[in-house]
C-alpha cells in the first residue's frame, strides 16, 4: 500500500512538472513537486552555467526573511559544486560530517539529511535536484530512486520548455525583423539610427546584458552604437582587429559563441573594457562585397549561456544591420549624384542660355554705340558693354566651380 501510494505520488508530481511550458514555471513546479513527492522540507534546483558553477538556483520551502537574511545564491561550492563535478546521485544522512560539504552561511536554517540527484537532457547535464531535512529523519533508497525518476521527467519538461520558448523567441526575432525592415525602407540617411533600433531589440530578444555594434574606423573598429550597462562607456571606444572578439570576426567573416572572453587563447581580455562579461556572441554584419562590422551580445559573468539558436538569429538580425550601413551608403551616394546633375544641369543652363543672350545684348550695345557717336551716351554705352563683359566672366566661373574645376582666368 505504501509502495502504491508513492508511485501514485509520483505520477502526481510528473502530472505537475509537464502542466506548463514557462520555463521558469517548470522549474518551479520541478522543485516543489520533488519536495512534496519525497517529504523533504527543503528543496531547490540549480541550472548550471556554461563555465561551470550555477546560473539560476530556484528554491522552496524557505521563509522569505531567512532567504533575505542570508543574502546571495549559492553559486555552486561544497556538495552542490560535488554533484556538478560529477553528476551522479548524492545521499547523505548528515551534510556537515562530509568532506565535500562547505557549510552554510549565517542565518542559514540547519540541515542535516541531504540528496541530490542530476537533471540530464539527452547527454546534457542541465542542472541538479537538491533536496535537505527529511521529514523522516534521512533519506532512503527509495527515495532517491523516486526523484531520479522524477528527474527523467523533469529533464522532457525542460526540453519541451526549451523548445517552445526558442519558437517563441524565433517568433519575436521575425517580427523585430519584420519592423526594423520597415524602418529601413524609410527615407533616413543616417546609419547609427536603424542600427541603435537593431541594438535595443536584440538586447530585448536576446536578454543580453550589453550589445554593441562596431563599424569600421582606420585600421580599427571604432563602437558606433552601445546598449546596456556601461553603454556610455563604450560610445567611440577604438577596438583592435588583431586581438579581440570582434577584431577576429571582422576579419574572418565568420561568428563567434564563447562562454567567456578568456576562453580563446591569443585574445586579449581587456578588449571587453573592464567589465564583468560572462557568454559573449559576435556576429559579422556581412554585405554581398565586405563585412561593414560586427554586432555583439554579452552577458554578466555567471549567467546562462548563449544557445546556437541565439547566434543563428543574431547572425540574421545582423544582416538588417548590413543592409541598414549599406542602404544609407547607397542614398547618400544618390543624394551626391542628384546633387552633382543639378550642378552639370545648372552649368549648361548659364553656359547655353545666359552667356549666349548677354553676349548677343553686348554685342548690340557696340552696334548701337559705334552709330551714336563720341559723347556721353557713348560713354555709358561703353560702361554697359564693359559691365556685361565682366558678368559673363563671373557666369563661366561659377560654371567651372560647379563642376568642381579650378576658377577660369577673366
Amino acid at each position: 500500500m505504501a509502495t502504491q501510494g508513492r508511485l501514485r505520488g509520483l505520477l502526481r508530481a510528473n502530472q505537475v512538472v509537464t502542466q506548463d511550458l514557462e520555463l521558469s514555471v517548470v522549474l518551479r513546479r520541478i522543485a516543489e513537486a520533488a519536495r512534496e513527492l519525497v517529504g523533504a522540507r527543503y528543496a531547490a534546483l540549480g541550472v548550471i552555467a556554461a563555465g561551470g558553477g550555477l546560473a539560476e538556483f530556484v528554491h522552496v520551502g524557505m521563509a522569505p526573511d531567512d532567504a533575505e537574511r542570508i543574502g546571495h545564491l549559492p553559486v555552486g561550492k561544497g556538495l552542490l559544486g560535488a554533484l556538478i563535478d560529477d553528476p551522479h546521485a548524492i545521499r547523505l544522512e548528515r551534510i556537515g560530517e562530509d568532506s565535500r560539504s562547505a557549510g552554510f552561511p549565517d542565518g542559514h536554517p540547519p540541515m542535516g539529511s541531504f540528496l541530490g540527484v542530476p537533471i540530464r537532457i539527452r547527454d546534457e547535464v542541465f542542472g541538479n535536484l537538491y533536496l535537505a531535512e527529511s521529514t523522516r529523519g534521512s533519506f532512503s533508497n527509495d527515495d532517491e530512486q523516486l526523484i531520479r525518476a522524477l528527474a527523467a521527467t523533469a529533464g522532457m519538461a525542460i526540453e519541451n520548455a526549451r523548445l517552445f520558448e526558442a519558437a517563441r523567441a524565433r517568433q519575436e526575432w521575425l517580427r523585430a525583423t519584420a519592423a526594423v525592415t520597415q524602418r529601413l525602407l524609410g527615407s533616413d540617411t543616417d546609419v547609427v539610427r536603424p542600427l541603435q533600433l537593431i541594438a535595443r531589440s536584440s538586447r530585448d530578444l536576446a536578454d543580453a546584458d550589453l550589445v554593441t555594434v562596431a563599424l569600421p574606423d582606420g585600421d580599427g573598429l571604432r563602437v558606433d552604437v552601445a546598449v546596456g550597462e556601461a553603454a556610455a562607456t563604450l560610445l567611440g571606444a577604438r577596438v583592435g582587429l588583431d586581438r579581440s572578439l570582434a577584431g577576429r570576426v571582422f576579419t574572418t567573416g565568420k561568428p563567434l559563441r564563447v562562454a567567456t572572453p578568456y576562453e580563446l587563447p591569443g585574445l586579449d581580455a581587456s578588449t571587453v573594457h573592464g567589465l564583468d562579461v560572462g557568454p559573449v556572441v559576435v556576429v559579422p554584419l556581412r554585405g554581398p562585397r565586405r563585412v561593414h562590422g560586427v554586432l555583439t551580445l554579452a552577458r554578466r559573468s555567471g549567467r546562462v549561456g548563449f544557445t546556437a539558436e541565439d547566434m543563428d538569429m543574431a547572425a540574421g538580425f545582423a544582416g538588417q544591420a548590413s543592409l541598414a550601413v549599406e542602404l544609407a551608403e547607397a542614398r547618400a551616394e544618390q543624394q551626391e549624384a542628384a546633387v552633382l546633375d543639378d550642378r552639370d544641369r545648372i552649368g549648361a543652363d548659364l553656359h547655353d542660355h545666359v552667356i549666349q543672350r548677354l553676349f548677343a545684348a553686348g554685342l548690340s550695345l557696340q552696334g548701337i554705340a559705334a552709330a551714336i557717336g563720341p559723347g556721353e551716351a557713348r560713354d555709358r554705352t561703353t560702361a554697359v558693354i564693359g559691365d556685361i563683359d565682366a558678368t559673363i566672366s563671373q557666369i563661366r566661373t561659377s560654371v567651372f566651380q560647379l563642376q568642381g574645376s579650378a576658377p577660369a582666368t577673366p
